[in-house]
């Protein structure tokens, strides 16, 4: 081990200035590419609470396992360094973990061994060595993952917020994506968010092939090799759109999967068209034939990597984390009031994976509301539904959004079938809606879950009770007048209710840190309900704290001394059946 000072330091791309270094000379028998190498340890001044790098030299990128592009080895998982330690301990890791990296690539560790390191971190191998010839410009956008191999639809457009510029350059191409898919219902949906590229390109194909072990280690460099890693059916496949593709000259993108204990990732290939072209010819009909000439030459293809984003629903709601999300995209919703509560409640459903929601609220959009809803201020003067259905299409593209501009009585008499919905939701916090819910319950044989929620006055707590079974009474815990019960605060007032001068102009004080944790309790209510998590109905309270009512003006409640503060509280409808004091069935 050879200890480096001042000019004797190398020159690395680091983020911190090395204040010394050592240089381990390896043997090439340490190495089972039999080549003679350098291990350098670059010690940070702020060590140890900045950790050493340690670069390989010769760059052993895509040969040994762990090793980036730069040189440097990638010792520890990204975020699982190690933290403050005793220096000793620190340095007798950094070793260990060289120590291991060094057994991989020992001539005597097993090939199988170092192959399943590679596979470990296969994405971070995949681009090429030499980034300037083999690396592409645009990513691709993968809108669903397919069964197996297929031929995809693709299609070339703009990121947003990019401008199509009028000519070719490589600059232009870092603005496009590659939007990829199966089905062609989803590919509309997302391309209506993008400015397509007027270019032959933006009618290329993709195919997909999922990939076997053992997997490659870095980008196919020739088509040669694309082939070598597809069996006869892919290779194919391959062949077949590559034919079609050269009569077009256009881009031919290839996406490959694979699948680890942790889950899929995906790598791609972009296929690019190149002719080689004749001399320049002069004279009569000269660039005719030039045309002509170059429509019978024949196309290679030149592959170069490129990114691919996940937008496929599994993994845009929860990472693929929990497959019974999924079963929500067939799950119909009806969301009765689109303000405030509503708004946050439905875009955490759209988020949640719902594949279906029916807006209906007959209001517009005030700047007053800008503050505690989701829309802003691009939607002033807009129908909440409608400006609502555009922000959720934005989030979830593939989301069903039908927006209703009428209250929900004339809309039940007319657009509107309650029974048609797995569940119906209302936080319009309005008596008579919530009544005519009740009540439509009793016309139908099977009716549909509902759940109402509301909030009380600056936001100290909301309720929100979920109504499995029509003989459920839920009507009993309100007045006739529909004032509730069970209310957590008592204002010395009487009300809350603010007047401006106007006729019927009021409004009842809240914040959004007030609004918030009740938009949150009613969408876990609504994602229990449909997946069956809740068998009988349910009255859940979200309660922040006696301190927070009290800071407001208000009192606590006797019923609120017995909740927890900041927690949902659960109350089982056996629990609450004591409570009645009519018969809810009108029969």
């Amino acid at each position: 081990m050879t200890l480096l000072h001042g000019g004797q330091l190398p020159r690395f791309e680091l983020d911190f200035q090395p204040s010394a270094a050592f240089r381990i000379e390896l043997p090439p028998d340490l190495d089972y590419l039999d080549q003679q190498r350098r291990l350098t340890i670059l010690i940070p001044a702020d060590f140890p609470s900045v950790l050493p790098r340690v670069f390989i030299q010769p760059s052993a990128y895509q040969k040994w396992p762990h090793c980036e592009r730069s040189g440097l080895l990638c010792l520890w998982p990204e975020n699982n360094e190690p933290q403050a330690s005793p220096i000793e301990q620190i340095v007798d890791m950094i070793f260990d973990r060289i120590s291991y990296v060094l057994h991989l690539v020992h001539p005597s560790t097993d090939d199988v061994e170092r192959q399943s390191e590679f596979e470990s971190e296969w994405l971070s191998y995949w681009p090429p060595n030499n980034p300037k010839k083999y690396r592409g410009h645009r990513s691709v956008l993968m809108l669903d993952v397919p069964d197996g191999l297929s031929q995809l639809d693709a299609q070339l457009v703009i990121k947003p917020g990019r401008r199509e510029r009028s000519e070719r350059s490589k600059m232009a191409q870092w603005d496009q994506l590659v939007l990829v898919a199966s089905d062609p219902l989803q590919m509309e949906r997302w391309g209506a968010h993008f400015t397509r590229l007027d270019d032959p390109e933006a009618q290329a194909v993709a195919i997909y092939v999922p990939l076997t072990t053992p997997l490659p280690v870095g980008m196919p460099r020739t088509l040669v090799d694309i082939h070598s890693l597809l069996d006869d059916s892919a290779s194919q496949l391959l062949s077949d759109t590559l034919n079609s593709a050269s009569v077009k000259r256009t881009y031919v993108w290839v996406i490959f999967g694979a699948t680890f204990e942790a889950g899929s990732a995906y790598v791609a290939v972009e296929l690019k068209p190149h002719i080689e072209r004749w001399p320049p010819r002069t004279g009569y009909r000269s660039a005719k034939e030039t045309r002509n000439a170059d429509k019978m030459r024949p196309v290679t293809w030149a592959p170069r990597a490129i990114d691919v984003m996940r937008a496929d629903r599994a993994w845009l709601l929860d990472r693929a984390i929990d497959q019974k999300r999924l079963s929500l995209r067939t799950s119909r919703v009806l969301l009765v009031g689109c303000g405030s509560l509503g708004s946050l409640v439905g875009e955490a459903l759209v988020r949640a994976g719902i594949g279906r929601i029916t807006l209906v609220d007959p209001d517009q959009l005030e700047a007053a509301n800008i503050g505690r809803h989701v829309l802003g201020v691009d939607s002033i003067g807009q129908y909440k539904t409608a400006a609502l259905a555009r922000h959720f299409e934005r989030i979830i593209p593939d989301v069903e959004i039908i927006p209703v501009k009428r209250k929900l009585e004339d809309a039940a008499r007319a657009e509107v079938d309650i029974s048609s919905y797995d569940l119906v939701i209302s936080t319009t916090a309005d008596w008579r809606c919530e009544q005519f819910l009740l009540d439509s319950q009793f016309g139908v044989a099977v009716a549909p879950p509902l759940v109402c929620a509301w909030i009380e006055p600056y936001g100290v707590a909301g309720h929100a009770f979920l109504r499995r079974s029509k003989h459920e009474n839920f009507r009993s815990l309100f007045t006739d007048k529909g004032h509730f019960h069970r209310r957590c605060s008592v204002w010395p007032a009487g009300t809350t209710v603010r007047n401006l001068p106007a006729c019927q102009a009021t409004f009842q004080p809240a914040g959004l840190l007030g609004i918030q944790p009740v938009a949150n309790m009613v969408a876990q209510m609504a994602l229990a309900s449909l997946q069956s998590k809740i068998a009988r109905g349910q009255l859940w309270t979200w309660w922040t704290s006696a301190a927070g009512t009290r800071e407001f003006g208000g009192e606590i409640s006797v019923e609120s001394e017995t909740l927890s503060e900041n927690a949902i509280n659960k109350i089982d409808w056996s629990r609450l059946a004591d409570l009645h004091s009519k018969n809810d069935d009108p029969s």
